[in-house]
């Protein structure tokens, strides 16, 4: 059960911050993060997930441009969106990365989609985003279709809708649920590797301008870089 990667992304939805496609140096942190993540190699493909809103044409035509896999739908309700986009993707497990990690670490996602494909089924969700562990920009979540639209069934309240995977990782008592730690050298909650808002975008600059573009950086080449530079 190799999972497809899910990118969730708008331009008008509070829940996908837009400074993905606030240009940095000529290049948008959105490519960056699309690159870092064609990089994995235990997914078997990258889904970019948007909605219908007219300002969300210019995600569908980013993707027509590079050739990436674009799936839309309403806008409101992306626990909804995200199981439509999983099933049209006809993969049983999916892998989850928002548009504020655009310096995502390749190595991340083989971890999580690896122990996805492994347990076949047995764990509805696997993420580092159980608990405070990783660098914050590092998050990545894995889960089963049948988990994700279990959850759809259930969950009525719309902020946690809005959060997609809110309500499959918050209720252990109904899901088979696996957090995923880093190596002791990474345990780092207190660094911010994330693009969330105007005040991470000269910490994301000074990376992009120190590894000079260069796409195969490390998580610890990065927090080498930012402990030194601090």
């Amino acid at each position: 059960m190799q999972p497809v990667a899910l990118l969730p992304i708008s331009l008008v939805e509070e829940y996908c911050p837009n400074l993905a496609f606030h240009e940095v140096e000529g290049v948008l942190p959105f490519s960056c993060q699309v690159e870092r993540m064609a990089r994995a190699q235990n997914i078997a493909g990258l889904v970019v997930v948007t909605t219908l809103e007219g300002a969300d044409d210019a995600i569908a035509a980013f993707c027509t441009e590079h050739g990436l896999d674009c799936h839309r739908g309403p806008s409101g309700d992306w626990l909804g969106l995200l199981v439509q986009a999983l099933e049209a993707a006809g993969r049983k497990g999916a892998i989850l990365v928002r548009p504020d990690s655009p310096l995502i670490d390749p190595a991340v996602i083989d971890h999580v989609a690896n122990l996805v494909e492994l347990t076949d089924g047995m764990l509805d969700f696997v993420g580092t985003t159980l608990a405070p562990t990783y660098p914050q920009g590092m998050d990545v979540e894995g889960f089963t279709l049948a988990a994700l639209k279990d959850s759809h069934h259930r969950c009525a309240d719309p902020g946690e809708r809005a959060d997609a995977t809110h309500y499959l990782r918050s209720h252990s008592k109904l899901y088979r649920i696996l957090s995923v730690k880093p190596e002791a050298h990474l345990h780092r909650p207190d660094l911010s590797l994330a693009l969330r808002g105007p005040e991470d975008l000269p910490r994301y600059a000074a990376i992009r301008a120190h590894f000079n573009s260069r796409p195969d950086y490390t998580m610890t080449e990065l927090v080498t870089f930012v402990d030194g530079s601090a």
